[in-house]
């Protein structure tokens, strides 16, 4: 599974479903844990480089199926799916 409208959101959100604390999983995708920590912290408002997207649909591949069934039903499940156009962005 690639998710390609990475955010803030979508990145806790794995980071959740994989119940890893944000060190770790900053760590596991081989970024840092203050890269992380800011993406987090601006949401939906987050721009991401195309190598840490790349790094963050790395690790979302090699998950477990539960891990990715718990990241979808997240990310279903938020409401503020807006993308630059301020048009909802299909999940």
């Amino acid at each position: 599974m690639i998710n390609n409208h990475w955010t803030g959101i979508e990145t806790r959100a794995l980071r959740e479903a994989m119940s890893l604390t944000l060190e770790k999983f900053a760590s596991a995708v081989g970024l840092s844990a203050r890269t992380v920590r800011l993406w987090e912290s601006q949401g939906a408002d987050t721009s991401m480089r195309m190598a840490s997207r790349a790094q963050v649909d790395k690790a979302l591949s090699r998950a477990s199926a539960d891990v990715v069934e718990r990241f979808e039903q997240a990310d279903r499940g938020h409401p503020r799916r807006t993308g630059r156009t301020g048009r909802r962005v299909p999940a």
